[in-house]
């Protein structure tokens, strides 16, 4: 049932339109369900709506179907990704298109994003057998194959080769964690 708090979310129909323009046909719904109206958005009325024409919803069916089951599991997980894809492929196989707004963007992947560089300090590191603690001579070897250039305008002790160093061990801590 809809809670009489519920807003819109683009603002297009308020909620008191909405009552009264979905209100019959949702009452109609829940009376052919048996649910309770007590609550709900008016009390049970017989309308003369298209929903007093259709079949009950299988709610006993649903409840227990790999759909409703995959719907929970991602609930539980708070994994928006699957329910919203789930959502759209239950429109979509009911003929109906969602109009736009109805569904968000899907979240981007959490975190830092990958750089190449990264990476090919990690390949390295891996190729080399992911030594820990990483030592001075495994940070020069890694330094020099992922920034050759920097690595060769540097020498042994300086400032610039610690920074390298630094960089080189905070890259390789992100996967060794």
């Amino acid at each position: 049932m809809l809670r009489k708090s519920a807003k819109s979310r683009s603002g297009k129909l308020p909620y008191p339109e909405f009552v009264a323009k979905y209100g019959n046909d949702i009452d109609a719904g829940f009376a052919l369900d048996d649910i309770s109206a007590d609550g709900g958005i008016r009390s049970v009325v017989p309308s003369g709506g298209s929903v007093s024409t259709q079949q009950p919803m299988p709610w006993a069916k649903i409840y227990p179907s790999w759909f409703a089951e995959t719907l929970r599991k991602a609930a539980n997980a708070n994994e928006p990704e699957p329910i919203v894809l789930l959502l759209q492929m239950f429109l979509a196989e009911l003929g109906i298109k969602a109009p736009q707004g109805v569904f968000a963007a899907l979240p981007k992947k959490r975190g830092r994003r990958k750089k190449a560089l990264a990476e090919k300090t990690r390949a390295q590191w891996k190729q080399m057998g992911s030594p820990l603690p990483l030592t001075a001579q495994a940070c020069d070897e890694l330094a020099e194959h992922t920034y050759p250039d920097e690595y060769r305008m540097t020498r042994r002790g300086s400032k610039g080769r610690k920074t390298l160093h630094d960089r080189v061990r905070r890259q390789v801590a992100r996967v060794a964690k």
